[in-house]
């Protein structure tokens, strides 16, 4: 993967696990909220997991916020 592909996708987990926790939700209540695996939530929260278009309208639409909110400090 290039660094800037990991840079999107670690601004991303950061983002998702800024907004959950805003909310005061664990993961299993995301995933539950959004209909994604709470494994695959923590992957992409870490990291570790690259994460598609429709993952990030789904996880947008669960934490009730824009989906270029996910994005917040990702600098190319």
């Amino acid at each position: 993967m290039r660094e800037r592909d990991e840079k999107a996708i670690s601004a991303v987990g950061r983002n998702i696990t800024k907004y959950r926790n805003e909310k005061g939700w664990s993961v299993r209540k995301l995933a539950t909220i959004s209909l994604i695996e709470h494994s695959s939530i923590s992957e992409y929260e870490n990291g570790k997991k690259d994460i598609g278009i429709s993952v990030i309208t789904r996880l947008s639409k669960a934490l009730e916020i824009h989906p270029g909110k996910l994005f917040d400090g990702f600098d190319e």
